[in-house]
């Protein structure tokens, strides 16, 4: 009877139907376990199709013919089931190791991937940080532009002044010209015109020594486009921003200067007439220097 069941349910679980047989008979766990010399958790391993606590595979089968002797089970149907359900369960484990072994190369692709990413981004933004020059502002720009002129123009009050004191002796000329006798007036102009560059040339010379004393010139020809700072004694900034190719830029101030150049190996740098040596600075970083240069 027990047999005809069994075979009617043959997609019952082994275990199921080893349970069911036990049941049948009236024999507890504990009596089962006593029989087979197994513990009560080892029969509803058994039981269960938990085959990991029972030891080798030739245990297993042993103790599946046990069941059959003692409950008069179809012996060679329940050991192809056991069979059948060994397979599949190390299938499942293989499919489940190979799933488990593809998902961890997926991750170290991954993980080799976000470090080459992350490795040419650092080295982008190196690059762009090394090369990077701050644009000057307009307010900068303008102030370059236009101290040169005036430091390279500062005779033309001179020359204005001048002009203008020449106008105004003419107009006292020919003003004591139409009040005294044509002797006198003829006289006058000769001895103003005469007497004038005496008194306004040594003036002239007097304020292109005052204003040259102390003061230094640099003269920088850009032979590309570079990034300067200049400060003199005083900390002011006198010049600032990037300087085009072909620029030659000329300062005259107190020294010491404070001097920065971000491609100094592409500009010639004269201080007062002597030109600099600047091939001991490195080139790939800012050059900071005082003109004249430290011993």
């Amino acid at each position: 009877m027990t047999e005809e069941v069994l075979a009617q349910e043959p997609t019952t679980g082994l275990g199921e139907q080893l349970a069911t047989a036990r049941e049948q008979h009236a024999v507890s766990i504990d009596e089962m376990a006593h029989k087979l010399k197994l513990t009560a958790k080892q029969i509803s391993a058994i039981e269960c199709d938990d085959y990991s606590q029972l030891g080798p595979v030739t245990f297993v089968k042993g103790h599946i013919r046990s069941y059959c002797r003692e409950f008069n089970l179809n012996e060679a149907q329940l050991m192809s089931q056991f069979r059948h359900q060994r397979e599949e369960t190390e299938k499942r484990m293989q499919s489940f190791s190979r799933r488990t072994e593809r998902e961890a190369k997926d991750n170290r692709l991954m993980l080799f991937s976000y470090a080459i990413i992350a490795l040419i981004l650092g080295s982008s933004l190196f690059i762009w940080w090394q090369n990077r020059e701050p644009a000057p502002t307009e307010a900068e720009t303008s102030k370059t532009v236009v101290e040169t002129p005036s430091q390279e123009n500062s005779n033309v009050p001179v020359v204005t002044e001048r002009k203008a004191a020449n106008q105004i002796n003419l107009a006292e000329i020919s003003q004591l010209s139409d009040d005294e006798p044509q002797q006198t007036s003829s006289q006058e102009p000769e001895t103003t015109l005469a007497e004038q560059p005496e008194v306004t040339k040594p003036a002239v010379a007097e304020k292109k020594r005052n204003t040259k004393k102390n003061v230094s010139t640099i003269v920088m020809t850009f032979k590309d486009d570079s990034w300067v700072e200049i400060f003199d004694a005083d900390g002011e900034r006198v010049a600032f921003g990037v300087k085009k190719k072909g620029y030659v830029m000329t300062l005259d101030g107190k020294a010491p200067f404070n001097v920065v150049l971000g491609k100094h190996y592409i500009v010639d740098v004269e201080f007062n007439g002597e030109l600099v040596d600047m091939s001991h600075f490195p080139t790939n970083r800012l050059a900071k220097f005082s003109l004249p240069l430290s011993e």
